[in-house]
């Protein structure tokens, strides 16, 4: 398993690359971007909280959702100082 800070570097570079994929341009743009990403982790939570899974399966997959949860402000704190 590589360490936490290399999955973080290499997610960074993913979400860099997406952007362009996305074609993510203006301010109004990310932050569309950012509530669908919002809207889909809650479904995510959603989804988790009505299968039957195995207790550390669940926590997992919470602890996962809750780290989307604080990518996802660190995304929204930084489109906020975007500029259209």
């Amino acid at each position: 398993m590589r360490p936490l800070k290399a999955q973080h570097r290499q997610s960074d570079r993913q979400l860099a690359r997406s952007r362009s994929f996305l074609e993510i341009q203006t301010t109004d743009d990310a932050r569309q971007a950012i509530f669908l990403l919002e809207l889909a982790n809650n479904c995510i939570r959603l989804i988790i909280g009505q299968t039957n899974l195995d207790e550390e399966i669940r926590k997992s997959l919470l602890a996962q959702s809750a780290m989307i949860d604080m990518r996802i402000e660190t995304a929204r704190r930084n489109a906020s100082i975007l500029k259209n």
